[in-house]
Parts: structure tokens; sequence; C-alpha cells
């Protein structure tokens, strides 16, 4: 609960889809690399039914991966979103294809449970383009606004 739902960085990797373990240990390895230290780990069952008869998925607005890919999502701050391709594999547009990549997906994480940080916006442009602008949907972005009369 306290993963799912509390203000830490949690990186949680599912271990009930058809990806081989892939998820489990490339997670286990971005989580070694010195890079990441804002975010805890974990894995979980995401298919259980929870005591309200939802999986851990349904619950948090996640939808299963494609098969054979792994599924690893971040939560924090009682927000949950999927990590997407490019941001745990190395992408080969070329060669469609995609390598995962624990130092990608360590990088992710750093960023994901960095702490917030503060932007001086001087006009209203500025605040459309840094806080109101749609975002990807792994990439959250909060803005707290403080007007100084």
């Amino acid at each position: 609960k306290e993963a799912l739902f509390g203000g830490d960085c949690w990186a949680v990797a599912c271990t009930d889809v058809n990806d081989q373990k892939t998820g489990r240990d490339l997670l286990a390895k971005a989580l070694d690399d010195p890079v990441t230290q804002s975010c805890k780990g974990a894995t979980l069952a995401c298919g259980a039914r929870l005591p309200s008869g939802k999986t851990s998925l349904q619950r948090l607005g996640i939808s299963p991966p494609q098969k054979g890919h792994p599924l690893i999502f971040v939560a924090a701050n009682g927000e949950a979103s999927a990590v997407g391709l490019r941001e745990y594999a190395v992408v080969d547009e070329a060669k469609n294809s995609a390598t995962p990549d624990a130092g990608v997906l360590a990088k992710h994480l750093e960023k994901a449970g960095a702490p917030p940080r503060m932007l001086t916006l001087a006009s209203d442009g500025d605040f459309k383009k840094k806080c109101a602008a749609k975002r990807r949907s792994t990439e959250r972005i909060s803005c707290a606004l403080v007007l100084a009369l």
C-alpha cells in the first residue's frame, strides 16, 4: 500500500506477465546502478485481485502490456504510470527492434524520483509551456503557483 499510494518513488515490476522475468531482472539491475538513488523497487503480482475485486492495474488505471513485454510502473505521490518502451530499452527504428537496457531504465527512474525543482516563469506563455502543455503520459508535471505582490 505504501509503495502504490505513499509519497516516495517506487518502481514496481509485475511478476505475472508473460515476459520471461525480463521486467523483474531489468528492475533489479537498474536499482543496482549508482545513478538510481531516488526510487525504491518492488515486485508485485499485478493481476491478483484486491479485496475490492479489482486488480492492482485496474485500481491504478494501467493497461496490461503487449504479450511478451515487461510491465514496470512508477508510483509516487499517489499517482502511478507505466514505464514506456523508450524508458527501459534502446530502440533501433531502422531494425524495428528494442533491447531492454538497465542503464536506460536507471536514468528514467532517477528522473522520476527527483525532488521538485523551482522554475521562474516570466509570462503566460512560460506557464503554458512549462506547466499546462500536454505531456507524454509517463511524464508527470505538477506546478504550484506562488504569486508575490
